[in-house]
């Protein structure tokens, strides 16, 4: 997001499934108990920040390094996009 204008983020989000992290890591791993990285998070912040613009996620301290203008979240459509945009 500090090189291109325009960026278009692919790959993050639950598996068809619901399962959360399934399509990282393989076997009994994804989506466990034991899975430590937010990727809810991080999805539901890039849903906000490709609806509302970068300035919704980034703080104002680090804007001067962002040169994306833009920002799309390719999702499946198998994924509920309202659903991954929230951050309960």
């Amino acid at each position: 997001m500090s090189t291109c204008e325009h960026v278009t983020v692919m790959g993050f989000g639950p598996a068809c499934s619901g399962d959360v992290g399934k399509r990282y890591y393989p076997g009994n791993f994804g989506g466990g108990k034991g899975l430590w990285h937010h990727y809810s998070e991080e999805l539901a912040l890039l849903i906000r920040a490709s609806e509302l613009g970068m300035k919704a996620i980034i703080p104002p301290e680090a804007r001067m390094r962002i040169t994306a203008k833009t920002l799309t979240v390719a999702l499946p459509t198998c994924v509920n996009r309202e659903q991954a945009r929230r951050l309960d």
